[in-house]
């Protein structure tokens, strides 16, 4: 045992044996920063090894991972916080070496590949945003994209060549890809190694009365602990977070239609920023600005000329550190604050919340070749043809129509033969009054059970094997008994109301669709405008849409 603990610690003695004038807390920021790098690359080659990279099959892959994949839910999270996790301990540590005056020689090399480390990683942020290939990554990236392609010169050739074309495509999810887990790891990795080499060389800035005492003591074991208690802690917030919060999926992207996008916490102050710059103003805000901050932190160490270190010593440069870091803070909190004021963007950013919430229930039923899901398409669809304007579905709309809410379900049945006249029905329309409630001709409860369960059967809206087949041949005869026949068929007869032959059934809703005035349909009292330009699978997909509304009460 002592030999294998020999061989363990032999590869780490230079860090372990490393001499530092004092174990201190504020040491801990780079380990934990490492520590919190090295999760993000195991959970990410976990995650790798699910994830598609094409615009078809990216959503699809990650929905995959999220619920289906043992514990993918889980390496998921851990990627998802992680990556927040990263630029949180990314800041603190550049705060930490700022204060102690780390920047300056000779550990300026030192300063200058962890500002370009700093770059990497939110880079990293940017290119891993999209990769879900759900609304939020890909309108908030293609934010991003966009910027890009409105800088000066080579702006409109850089956004072309980020996006491979001028559509965003299974190209541009490629490219990301390529980055995200190709580029920019080999970049971390270059700039890592010497970021570590120059700390191992020149050491921790230690404060003053520190190196005063003269005393030196060895990493191990003191400031290891501390640094392994700091690891434990990090570990421990993003295990709380997994498993309380769990990483979002929004619904799949849809280039056709729109979304209220912002991007990751760590760039919404860019994006505040770009708020107060329009026109020919903008690039102030997206080159000037950024540029000069990004110049200020690479000049640093040859623009900082105090004698001292302490802040007030070096407040030439401590005062734009401080101004500059307030800023962010403060552009951040304004545009929290301001979208949380925007009742129309609370509407909107409900609507879409609702959408991925609808998309994650209806993503188990399956994905088409296109890497679509039915229903959500269909649901799409529905809105952009202003159904819901005529319609109640998932509870609002307008009341022109019937509710499609719990289509074709018992209950639905039920309500139509009790009720037809009510105001989420048939109220208001051309058929007001031409059908009697069955109160009106007394039809009887048995008789009502067993036209309810005939009427099911027939539309095949609930699972066959759940279905009282007595009953619902004895509705056959309830519906002759209770003059149903009179208006209805239940064959391909165009009679005064619609035929109940399929009625609700999914033919049935593609039929309406089509041609709701067809004479098995609603005939001559139909008010309904008919869709027959929509494609098939249009079609197909408003009809899986109205089938989803059975489980909505």
């Amino acid at each position: 045992m002592k030999k294998l603990l020999e061989s363990i610690k032999a590869p780490l003695a230079p860090v372990l044996d490393h001499h530092i004038p004092k174990a201190r807390l504020r040491y801990v920021f780079g380990s934990g920063l490492f520590f919190a790098i090295m999760v993000q690359f195991i959970t990410g080659i976990a995650l790798a090894f699910h994830y598609v990279p094409s615009a078809r099959d990216a959503y699809g892959s990650v929905y995959t991972i999220q619920n289906e994949v043992t514990l993918g839910w889980f390496l998921r999270g851990l990627h998802h916080f992680g990556s927040s996790m990263v630029i949180v301990l990314a800041v603190l540590h550049l705060i930490q070496v700022f204060v102690a005056g780390a920047y300056r020689r000779p550990r300026h090399w030192n300063w200058l590949t962890g500002v370009a480390l700093l770059g990497v990683l939110m880079a990293f942020g940017l290119t891993g945003y999209l990769l879900p290939w759900d609304q939020k990554g890909y309108w908030a990236t293609q934010v991003a994209t966009n910027i890009a392609g409105g800088l000066p010169v080579a702006g409109e050739s850089m956004q072309v060549l980020i996006q491979g074309g001028e559509a965003y495509g299974t190209a541009t999810l490629t490219r990301f890809y390529a980055l995200h887990v190709f580029v920019l790891p080999i970049s971390l990795i270059a700039l890592l190694g010497p970021h570590l080499m120059f700390f191992m060389k020149h050491g921790v800035t230690a404060p003053k009365k520190d190196v005063e005492r003269g005393e030196e003591v060895t990493f191990w074991p003191l400031q290891a602990f501390y640094d392994l208690v700091f690891a434990g802690l990090i570990l421990t917030v993003l295990v709380v977070l997994v498993v309380s919060v769990g990483a979002p999926l929004d619904a799949p992207a849809d280039p056709t239609g729109s979304y209220d996008a912002r991007p990751e916490w760590y760039f919404l102050f860019l994006f505040q920023l770009l708020k107060y710059f329009e026109g020919p103003m903008v690039l102030i805000g997206t080159v000037v600005l950024p540029g000069l901050a990004s110049l200020f932190l690479v000049a640093l160490p040859w623009l900082d000329r105090a004698e001292g270190l302490s802040l007030k010593a070096r407040w030439k440069v401590s005062i734009p550190m401080a101004l500059g870091m307030l800023g962010v803070v403060l552009l951040t909190v304004f545009a929290r604050l301001e979208d949380s004021a925007n009742d129309g963007f609370q509407k909107r950013l409900k609507a879409q919340a609702e959408e991925a919430e609808y998309a994650l229930i209806h993503a188990k039923d399956g994905f088409t070749p296109e890497g679509s899901i039915p229903a959500l398409e269909g649901r799409r669809l529905f809105m952009r043809l202003a159904c819901n304007e005529c319609h109640i579905t998932e509870g609002k709309g307008g009341d022109k129509g019937p509710s499609l809410d719990g289509f074709a379900s018992r209950e639905w049945m039920l309500g139509q033969i009790e009720a037809p006249d009510a105001d989420h029905r048939f109220g208001g329309t051309g058929f007001e009054g031409q059908m009697p409630s069955a109160d009106d001709v007394e039809v009887s409860q048995e008789d009502r059970k067993a036209l309810v369960e005939m009427l099911v059967w027939r539309a095949r809206s609930v699972p066959l094997s759940e279905v009282d087949m007595e009953l619902a041949k004895s509705g056959e005869e309830a519906f002759d008994n209770n003059g149903c026949s009179g208006c209805h068929s239940l064959e391909d007869e165009a009679m005064i109301g619609p035929s109940m032959k399929e009625y609700g059934s999914s033919d049935f809703i593609a039929s309406v669709i089509r041609n709701p005035g067809h004479e098995l349909n609603y005939g001559d009292l139909n008010e309904m405008p008919d869709f027959k330009d929509l494609s098939a699978l249009q079609i197909e997909y408003l009809t899986r849409y109205i089938e989803s509304l059975r489980q909505v009460r």
